[in-house]
């Protein structure tokens, strides 16, 4: 949510503007990974001397969703992952012939449903 991040710029930008002096420093840190757990970005960050020299922290935000009414929505574990194996049999495909009933033409179906499910959740 990019759109989170320049709020957040934006919203300090605003603070500076209006001449408020917080009574700490504000650290905006915009880390690359928080998609796949956050190693590279923002674990790198936790153990590094930039991190200890700022402390104590008092709290942080994430990326969250952007609330469009004068609220702030909280989240804990937005978004969990649903592991699934899918095992298919089936004769092998030549790209020569069209063959009937492949493993790929079934993985491919169900994937094709698992795509609905999930689509059908966001209307």
């Amino acid at each position: 949510m990019k759109s989170v991040g320049v709020q957040y710029v934006e919203a300090v930008r605003r603070l500076k503007s209006a001449g408020f002096v917080p009574s700490r420093n504000i650290h905006l840190l915009f880390v690359p990974d928080e998609e796949i757990g956050g190693v590279d970005g923002m674990e790198a960050f936790l153990a590094s001397e930039q991190y200890k020299s700022i402390q104590p922290v008092a709290f942080a935000f994430d990326e969250g969703l952007a609330n469009p009414e004068d609220a702030f929505t909280v989240f804990y574990g937005e978004r969990v992952p649903w592991w699934f194996y899918v095992k298919a049999t089936g004769p092998t495909g030549h790209g020569s012939r069209f063959i009937k009933d492949t493993a790929t033409s079934k993985i491919i179906e169900v994937c094709n449903k698992v795509g609905c499910i999930s689509a059908a959740s966001f209307t």
